[in-house]
């Protein structure tokens, strides 16, 4: 744990598990302290894995990034090629805690003269993002103002199709939903055109 930090989380869960053996919840952790600490351990560390995004800046991922807030468009003329990636990510809500999976679709306009992201840097983006706590409007969004900020891109769709286990296992109970989030910057939100290209 970068900063510190697991021995706190690690004592939250051992107060949770406790409390759930104290209301009759979990009857074979009861009187069995050292299983309930093992339990409580192994869920900080599977915690601390869907949050390593924090860990390290987006400038030491992907050298070369403009400063945040230049404006999209910024760094590549208007015009040039589109260039399409796919990548499957796991992340966690921040709301309940619970899981989301799917594919985020990120599809890049560089400008002619300049040479297009690759597919490493823009993962490396993806897995920060994808490894915080997260919404998924906010993991497209976040993913689309970073690569935006690479050399010569001057448009960016980010389309995210996930599946939250929250949904389908509490609350609205929709076993065979999917979640589709759009986020698009550059010449994805100037040009219709490209646009609908790009979604089809």
């Amino acid at each position: 744990w970068a900063g510190g930090g697991r021995a706190e989380v690690v004592e939250g869960a051992r107060d949770l598990l406790g409390a759930l053996v104290a209301k009759g919840g979990l009857p074979e952790l009861e009187g069995d302290d050292k299983r309930v600490a093992q339990l409580a351990a192994e869920y900080a560390d599977a915690l601390r894995g869907f949050t390593l995004g924090y860990d390290v800046p987006l400038e030491a991922l992907v050298p070369g990034l403009a400063a945040a807030g230049a404006g999209a468009g910024s760094r590549g003329a208007a015009g040039g090629k589109t260039h399409h990636f796919s990548f499957a990510f796991v992340s966690l809500c921040e709301h309940h805690l619970l899981p989301f999976h799917g594919h985020l679709r990120v599809v890049v306009s560089a400008a002619a003269a300049a040479a297009p992201p690759g597919r490493t840097a823009v993962e490396a983006v993806v897995l920060k993002f994808s490894h915080q706590l997260q919404l998924q409007e906010r993991l497209t969004a976040q993913v689309a103002a970073s690569v935006m900020r690479m050399e010569g891109v001057n448009g960016c769709l980010v389309v995210g199709d996930a599946v939250h286990a929250c949904m389908r296992a509490r609350g609205a109970g929709k076993t065979a939903s999917s979640t589709v989030t759009y986020a698009k910057l550059g010449r994805f939100a100037s040009d219709r055109r490209l646009l609908l290209r790009s979604l089809q």
